[in-house]
């Protein structure tokens, strides 16, 4: 392979990079998570920055991204062209970071030879498994979190190479953020751990024991063995008694959760998934709810090899260790169910960085001669257009959510969210009955979670359909407090009950008007939506009640966010029902 210089290798980087990824920049919102992100931040106008680290969305503390997102807001009113190139970007400088940290390990431990690094960049630059991650709007989690891991890595290897624990002080820089990006993030520790103990290069010759080694890198180890307690003091000083995130771990342990054996089975299952997926990750899905229980053998055989891997203490294996440990992420989430799907393909992005130098280290490693170049480079070309092909196709597919939810269907046949969202879509493209068809029929596998949004969204239909009578007895039968989606329950009898109100007259109405507006205001109390105020205001109009109308009207236009479409309409009636 003829050799490029650095600046020309990383040139190749950005023009592939950019070239693979075009396409992502014209990709419409996903209505998995981006339509709300958007809604989000325009609730959130007039907000400081500050007031992300006092409190989480969920179980999720990531002050960081949301901070990135708010910028979004204020900079280019959220633009979502803009929001995809901030994502290609973020994947353009992690590969360039690859490829940064894979000089600096081939350098050390292996020769100069040039095209290792690239190579391994490339890889990483065009694996398919990371679509998911760069057109998702909401993969700006992983993207950034890995960032800032990427960055703390090349710092790592610096200071393992100088021989100097400051650069390990300084690697700590970048990781706070990362942390606050997002959790995984937090995986990188022991995988750092790893990378230092399997640094030999100041042990010549020798392959020194575990406690040999811990003894001789303790100053490069002690920054990474105070990390998880300055974390946790973070979280702590900033949400109190707040941290949804960390009460759904100490909730799982405290309750028992699976019985011990079906714990190491799903956690068997899910490495031998995810390593299939970093090798070969087709097929490519973008909602996976089940996968085949035959993984279990592969995860069980692999344990053999990380032990090994563990064991022989080298740079290859501590790559890998690496990986795996970032992935072991993943597996938390498999255990604690967090998210809305049980596995994804995001959360390999950052254990594909690692996985992808340490496929080429090994690789190099074993073609440590002069391999038969033409067949070599011929085997190179074949496997990189066939995976820059197969991520250029994936692109294109997330340009039409209809056609990515539809081939989410068809791959996870089981998952009624899957099927739910897909009806949604059909019916935004004018395919109503297809899309009405699909939610009649969606049924909810025994002991799903979550499984009364199906019964939320026949509730809709209902509504749609105009069968306001039957939607609000179904909702009256189907909703329960407590469970996530009561409000949203709340919000569709809302709405059912204007419609109802255009029939009523008398103390009938009256009484329903009453429910109504109460009803409205319990929404306002635990959505800070000053929203709800003008509807109150409109629904008083209706009975001509003008005082309280009036009433209503001014707190909405007082609260109401800048641009807000009605704040100008109730300042207006505000001041008109005042006037004697």
């Amino acid at each position: 392979m003829k050799q490029l210089s650095v600046p020309m290798q990383s040139l190749c980087l950005v023009i592939i990079v950019l070239g693979v990824y075009f396409s992502a920049i014209y990709a419409p919102l996903n209505p998995v998570d981006d339509r709300a992100l958007i809604d989000w931040l325009y609730s959130m106008e007039g907000k400081s920055f500050t007031e992300f680290f006092t409190w989480t969305t969920g179980n999720y503390y990531r002050p960081v991204l949301q901070t990135t997102y708010l910028l979004d807001m204020r900079l280019w009113g959220a633009e979502q062209s803009f929001m995809h190139l901030e994502n290609v970007l973020l994947h353009l400088l992690n590969v360039l970071l690859v490829f940064a940290c894979a000089r600096i390990a081939f350098d050390r431990y292996v020769s100069k030879s040039q095209w290792p690094p690239f190579l391994a960049a490339l890889l990483f630059a065009i694996h398919p498994i990371n679509t998911e991650a760069v057109n998702w709007v909401a993969g700006r989690s992983d993207l950034l979190a890995s960032f800032f891991v990427l960055l703390a890595t090349w710092l790592l290897l610096k200071g393992l190479v100088k021989n100097s624990p400051l650069f390990c002080w300084l690697s700590l820089l970048p990781l706070i953020p990362g942390f606050l990006s997002k959790e995984t993030a937090v995986f990188f520790i022991p995988a750092g751990i790893v990378l230092i103990l399997c640094d030999n290069s100041t042990f010549g010759g020798n392959r020194p024991g575990l406690w040999q080694r811990v003894k001789v890198k303790l100053p490069f180890l002690f920054p990474y063995l105070i990390l998880p307690f300055l974390y946790l003091l973070i979280r702590v000083c900033f949400l109190f008694s707040r941290d949804a995130g960390l009460g759904l771990i100490g909730k799982f342990f405290s309750a028992g959760g699976d019985p011990p054996l079906v714990v190491v089975q799903k956690v068997l299952t899910g490495i031998g998934f995810y390593f299939k997926k970093l090798v070969f990750p087709w097929p490519l899905n973008f909602t996976i709810f089940q996968i085949p229980d035959y993984y279990f053998w592969l995860g069980l055989l692999l344990l053999p090899l990380l032990f090994y891997s563990l064991w022989r203490f080298n740079v290859i294996g501590g790559f890998f260790i690496a990986s795996f440990f970032i992935t072991t992420s993943a597996l938390l989430v498999l255990l604690l169910r967090p998210a809305w799907t049980p596995f994804a393909e995001r959360y390999l992005y950052l254990p594909s960085a690692f996985f992808s130098i340490a496929i080429v280290f090994l690789f190099a490693h074993l073609y440590r001669g002069s391999p038969p170049r033409t067949a070599f480079s011929l085997v190179l070309v074949v496997l990189f257009c066939g995976t820059t092909y197969a991520t250029i196709d994936r692109n294109l597919l997330w340009q039409d959510n209809v056609l990515l939810f539809e081939d989410a269907v068809e791959k996870s046949p089981n998952f009624p969210f899957a099927r739910s969202v897909l009806a949604d879509l059909l019916i935004e493209a004018g395919r109503v009955e297809e899309g009405k068809a699909l939610i009649r029929s969606n049924t909810a596998p025994e002991g799903l979670r979550n499984a009364d949004f199906l019964d939320l969204k026949r509730a809709q239909l209902l509504f749609i359909d105009g069968d306001y009578e039957q939607a609000k007895s179904f909702i009256l039968t189907k909703r329960r407090k407590g469970k996530p989606l009561y409000y949203s329950f709340q919000s569709l009898l809302a709405n059912v009950d204007i419609r109802l109100l255009r029939d009523l007259k008398g103390d009938e109405k009256r009484q329903l008007l009453d429910e109504t507006i109460n009803l409205l205001l319990e929404l306002r109390q635990v959505y800070q939506d000053p929203l709800y105020y003008y509807r109150i205001g409109k629904l008083y109009l209706q009975c001509d009640d003008k005082k309280y109308a009036g009433k209503y009207f001014r707190l909405a236009s007082e609260q109401a966010p800048e641009g807000a479409y009605y704040k100008t309409a109730a300042a207006t009636l505000a001041e008109k029902l005042v006037k004697p």
